[in-house]
This record gives C-alpha cells, structure tokens and sequence, in this order.
C-alpha cells in the first residue's frame, strides 16, 4: 500500500472525530448511493416496458414481410414460401392478405385492416392464437342462425368489436374499396362473415383496427384470384431481421422486396431510447448533487489538515503526493456511495421480478405488475457516471490542497 493511500484511508476513518466534515461525507455518500439506485431502478424499468412493447409488437405481426413492387400480387406464393424457409435463421412462413377493408355490424361503420391468413400456417409467424380472449380462431364456413346460411369466420381486434358493438356469433358485412362493375355502374364487393373470435395483444393501434379471415375469403373479396400479396416470415433471432431480410431479398430478386419489425417501428423505439437518455441525464442531477457535498467535506478537511500538509510537504511530499491523498479520500466516498447503490437496486428489481411487489391493473396494461428488466451494460455505465463525477469533485479541493507552501502551512499553524 503507497503512502498516499495509506494517509487517505486514515483521514476517511478519522472523519468521524471531526464532527461536522463526517455528516457532510456521509451525507455524500448517501447522495450518491440513492442516485445510483434509483437510475438503475428506472433504467430496468424502462427496459421491462421496452421489452413489453417489443413482444407485442412481434406478437401481432411477423419478423419479415416479403412483398412485390407496384403491389402486382405474389402467385407463385407456395414454392416460394419453401425457398424462404430453407435460408438458415428462418423458423416460420406464412402466406397473407393485407388491405384496409370497410366493416359493418348493425350498429355501426368503420374502417379495418383486414388480414387473410392460412389458419395452418398462421402459428409459424405470429402469436394470434394465444391472444384470442372469447371464441376461438376458426376462420371457416359458419352457420349463422339468423340467415339460415353458412358465412366464413372473422376475429376482430379488442377495441374495434367494441367500437362495432359486436360479440361472438354476431355477423358483419366487409365491403372492399376494390370495386366491380354492375351495369355500368361501380359497386363495392360485399362480403357477410360470422365473429367467430375476439383477440387482445394489448397492442391498441392492432386490437383497434385489425381483423383476421381466411385466406380465401380475402381474396375472393379483394378480387386476388390465386394470388397473395404478402409472405410473412419468422426468424429464431429476430434481431437478425435486417440481415436475413437482405438474404431473403438476395435469393428471390425483383420483383420482390422486404420489410422487416425493427424499420418498421423504428420511430417507436427510437422515441424509447431517447427517453432512456433523457432520463439517465435528469436523474444523474441526483449523484451531481450529491458530489457537491464531496467537494464541501474536502475543502474542509484541506482547513483543517493545513498543519499535517505542511509537515508532509517539509518531509519531501510532492505536490503531486498531496493531491492523491485527497483524490483517493474523496473518491472513498464516491466509491462505497456506488457500491451499495449499486447492489440496493439489484435487490430491488430482483424482489420486484420474484414477488411484484408493486402491481398495476391488468385490465389496463395486459400486466400484472411492473416490468423490471436488468442490463449489465446499464448499470456499468450508471456506475461509471458516479465514479466520474466523484473524481471531478476531487479536483479542485485536492488542487488547494497542494498548492499550499510548507513553511507558510506550519507559520499559520
């Protein structure tokens, strides 16, 4: 152990005798520990929610989408679905129909985003099933009491069956804004469908607009014949998505292209990642703080160790040996403040992650308690940041410290 740090660790335990310079360093160390804390503790939050978003982005729409030019229509969709599903990473694909569609119930009118689905093949890209909360996912021929006559099945988001006034086993009339023409005039396709089931993702933007029938009905209603105009794919890694989405458009070449989640959300998690910073920055005022009580305890302990420098300096001490001792004692208070902030925010998202300690309404947000997701890089860098602003406290208080002169410090002691 060098001297410096040996002098330093002396006047960090000798602090309690001063009185008032103790109160203020703890008082610092405090500072920083909850600082620490509750930036990690929001930091894991927000990560929990983010991860929250993701699922249910991923949950209501597949990894990749393949798509045509000019919207011309996939025929060929079977053979290629089996090329797709040979590149390495691919888990699932499916063929779809995806259009915006008007919808009627006896109550009301609106606007959906209707998706034709191959009910066999759905489940390899996306995670409908599981998000149907009454009935069941049966797109086929239903028998409608009221008619008499067999209607194909529909599910229906959340909140647009709500909006609808709908339940299960209620009808709808779908109209395309693909028209034909009867006696010279143009009339919109109609099409009758029974509500087989109603999903919630928790998703709003999905459970209020979309709806789900068979990949039949889309296209007898939609005029595609034999054709689909979009393949959906699932890949094991969907962080991958950029690069399998580049194969995928390699192998198949014009006329087609890809899409993939992370492009197509990218306002929404770019808006997430700036209110990660913006958050880092507010709550890191909480360690700043707390690192202006440092300054104060070591400017301080400078007035009343004026005596001790100047025989350390009459010894042969270094202007440079001055200031490690009260860098290092400066940076104790600094270091034991992360230290302990840093494990009491561990305990904290561990015992909310085990027990959800803190629960919110699962009516409201799909989620039971609050998301807490620990990342290794985030409390590292939180930890850094009060490690760095401790140092800087240092600084000018370590400064005073060697620029007094021996013979001067012991003359005024």
């Amino acid at each position: 152990m060098n001297f410096e740090f040996f002098i330093a660790k002396r006047y960090f335990k000798g602090k309690r005798k001063i009185g008032f310079i103790s109160i203020v360093t703890y008082f610092a160390t405090i500072g920083i520990a909850i600082g620490v804390m509750v930036l990690n503790i929001v930091l894991s939050v927000m990560n929990g929610f983010e991860d929250i978003v993701k699922e249910k982005i991923i949950g209501a729409i597949s990894h990749i989408q393949v798509v045509s030019f000019h919207n011309e229509g996939i025929v060929d969709y079977d053979s290629l679905c089996t090329e797709i599903k040979k590149i390495k990473g691919v888990t699932g694909v499916s063929p779809l129909i995806f259009s915006k569609s008007a919808i009627q119930s006896k109550e009301n009118l609106d606007v959906i985003i209707l998706n034709g689905i191959d009910t066999n093949r759905v489940d390899q890209v996306i995670d409908l099933r599981k998000y149907i909360i009454g009935g069941v996912l049966d797109l086929g021929l239903q028998y409608d009491e009221e008619s008499g006559d067999s209607l194909p099945g529909i599910v229906l988001g959340y909140d647009l069956a709500d909006r609808l006034r709908l339940v299960v086993g209620q009808t709808v009339v779908l109209g395309s804004f693909r028209t034909v023409s009867l006696m010279g005039n143009m009339m919109p396709k109609l099409k009758k469908c029974v509500v087989t089931g109603i999903f919630k993702s928790g998703f709003y933007d999905y459970d209020a607009a979309f709806g789900f029938v068979s990949l039949k009905t889309a296209q007898n209603l939609f005029f595609y014949g034999n054709k689909v105009n979009q393949i959906d794919v699932r890949i094991k890694d969907m962080y991958q998505a950029k690069k399998i989405a580049s194969i995928i458009e390699k192998k198949l070449k014009y006329p087609y292209y890809t899409l993939n989640w992370i492009d197509r959300n990218k306002k929404l998690f770019t808006w997430i990642k700036l209110e990660k910073y913006v958050m880092f920055t507010i709550l890191n005022l909480i360690i700043f703080v707390a690192v202006f009580n440092i300054i104060s305890a070591l400017i301080m302990l400078v007035l009343n160790k004026t005596k001790e420098i100047g025989i350390l300096r009459a010894m042969g001490a270094t202007k440079k040996n001055i200031m490690k001792i009260f860098m290092y004692d400066g940076l104790s208070a600094g270091i034991i403040g992360v230290i302990t902030g840093t494990l009491l925010s561990i305990l904290v998202c561990y015992l909310q992650q085990k027990y959800k300690i803190i629960s919110i309404p699962s009516d409201l947000y799909t989620i039971d308690a609050l998301p807490v997701k620990m990342i290794v890089n985030d409390f590292v860098l939180v930890g850094l940041s009060g490690l760095i602003l401790s140092f800087l406290a240092t600084l000018y208080p370590a400064k005073k410290a060697s620029e007094q002169k021996p013979v001067e410090a012991l003359v005024y002691e």
